[in-house]
């Protein structure tokens, strides 16, 4: 990064208080390595001198390289021979937000997904499509800095026959959207403990905010009321407030996710 002296130093003066006011702002920290004990793996990110994402690669011989241009982000990972196994596209909106993602493997495409935020940058809506599956909408409602609650919405086709087409001699057909209700995700914080895990802690601040806090507990409630899954979150925080351990069990206790995080210094 250049240095830009004296200005660059009156910068920090004047902004960086008023981020620490504003919530303890840690934006500026970047996850070095997370290991999944479940899974037996991990992930190392690397980052430019701008603290933008450049590489993951993975203990099981992986590795992503993200490119960025203007109005693009892309992204490409192959196995351990080197073979390309999946790739990804960002088109991003006049605020260097992500408009719109494809995702493909080595053959087709395999998602697709569009995002709608607010003034502040928080990615408030999401519609992904997959082949031969529901059209997904999800909606997200804020508080306090998080995502307090989110509904998830399907949409799934059907195809009805109609009259014989005497010109084209075959039946005309017609497709018919149905939507309903999926299921809705409610989520408690600890407001004490700023988290650090978010799009900016991995250098990828193209996705928008991320909530301040970390999660406590999630709730997934069925369209009928009934309660579908317990999500309950377990941290262990190093001396600076940060989560160097994550660990996620259902309401019966069962393990669902162990993760370890270190971070750059």
């Amino acid at each position: 990064m250049k240095t830009l002296g004296c200005f660059a130093v009156l910068l920090l003066i004047v902004f960086i208080p008023a981020c620490v006011r504003r919530h303890q702002c840690t934006s500026h920290l970047r996850v070095k390595t997370v290991y999944n004990a479940l899974r037996g793996y991990t992930s190392t990110y690397t980052y430019n001198q701008e603290g933008i994402l450049t590489e993951i690669s993975t203990t099981k011989g992986s590795k992503t390289i993200i490119t960025y241009t203007d109005n693009l982000v892309t992204g490409k990972t192959s196995d351990k021979s080197e073979k390309v196994t999946s790739t990804w596209i960002c088109f991003l909106n006049k605020r260097g937000l992500v408009d719109s993602l494809v995702k493909s493997d080595s053959t087709k495409i395999t998602a697709t997904k569009k995002f709608i935020y607010d003034a502040n940058g928080f990615a408030i809506e999401e519609h992904e499509s997959k082949p031969g599956q529901a059209y997904t909408i999800t909606r997200k409602t804020l508080g306090n800095g998080n995502v307090i609650s989110y509904i998830v919405m399907h949409v799934e086709p059907y195809v009805a026959k109609i009259t014989y087409n005497p010109v084209t001699k075959t039946n005309d057909t017609v497709s018919i959207t149905t939507t309903g209700k999926e299921y809705t995700v409610y989520s408690e914080y600890f407001t004490d403990k700023i988290k650090t895990l978010a799009f900016q802690n991995y250098g990828s601040p193209e996705f928008g905010e991320g909530a301040k806090n970390i999660e406590k507990r999630t709730v997934q409630i069925s369209p009928e009321g009934d309660t579908i899954e317990v999500s309950l979150f377990k941290y262990t925080f190093d001396e600076h407030g940060k989560a160097t351990m994550c660990v996620t069990r259902n309401q019966s206790g069962e393990l669902l996710d162990s993760s370890y995080i270190t971070y750059y210094p």
